[in-house]
């Protein structure tokens, strides 16, 4: 399973966490770190932390909303590439509680699924 945590560590990628920042995280790459928002779920934190990554894996230097759609789109395959079956049955709530996810992931995973 990808650890967005052990792959900023590998990538030298700083993490520095920040109470009351406005928006869930930030890549600011002139300074190799990622800014996460103090007190998120641990799942909310696992997602945007594998976003932010994402903006570093494409050199992102914006946020435009094609760069936000990139960086989803990665996180996405990092966090669900194992994953080749997705039951009827199954809620969009619980296939996220299951596989520790955000709905914007699943999201980003399913579009890029039906892109190909």
């Amino acid at each position: 399973m990808f650890d967005p945590h052990c792959e900023a560590h590998r990538q030298h990628i700083h993490l520095s966490y920040i109470r009351g920042l406005p928006f869930r995280g930030l890549w600011m790459p002139d300074v190799h770190t990622i800014y996460l928002r103090h007190g998120m779920s641990w799942v909310e934190e696992r997602c945007t932390l594998a976003h932010e990554l994402g903006h570093a894996h494409y050199g992102h230097r914006d946020q435009s909303p094609k760069n936000e759609r990139q960086a989803d789109e990665w996180a996405a395959a990092q966090l669900l590439g194992h994953v080749d079956y997705y039951p009827a049955d199954i809620t969009v709530a619980d296939f996220c509680h299951e596989h520790d996810v955000t709905p914007r992931i699943l999201l980003a995973h399913l579009r890029t699924r039906k892109a190909s």
